[in-house]
């Protein structure tokens, strides 16, 4: 192998730790920041109950589409470490072609999630704005 090459493989290599490492955080991060956001809406009295109620299923949304996000990743790193277990054992182009097709189809699947999780948690946190502004009367 040249050293290009050599350089090449380790950098993919490289490149894939720090992508599933930051999509890790990430989704950790959407969980944490919808479940505070749930926590704090359970602590809201009755005038506003009915717009919490609304909130809470935004901030739930948002932290169920976080937690699909980590089990997508986990499937996204399995299939890649499938393929590239296909290609060192030299399975042939049969098995790497149908374990390549698996990684790359849940790519999509991890940004998707975590998108969904965060238009959960801003849809929620705008409607509980909006709510309480409405709560607190005209401006004076």
């Amino acid at each position: 192998m040249s050293a290009d090459e050599e350089f090449a493989r380790t950098r993919s290599h490289q490149d894939a730790k720090v992508a599933t490492e930051l999509a890790r955080a990430a989704a950790w991060a959407a969980i944490l920041l919808n479940g505070g956001a749930c926590a704090a809406v359970l602590m809201v009295g009755p005038p506003m109950a009915g717009i919490a109620s609304f909130a809470l299923a935004g901030y739930a949304l948002g932290a169920f589409f976080a937690a699909l996000m980590l089990f997508a990743l986990f499937q996204w790193i399995e299939g890649w470490n499938l393929h590239w277990e296909a290609i060192a054992r030299g399975q042939g182009k049969q098995a790497t072609d149908r374990t390549h097709a698996r990684a790359t189809k849940l790519g999509p699947a991890v940004s998707i999630c975590f998108a969904l999780s965060m238009l959960g948690f801003l849809a929620a946190s705008a409607g509980l704005v909006h709510g309480m502004m409405g709560l607190a009367g005209p401006p004076t």
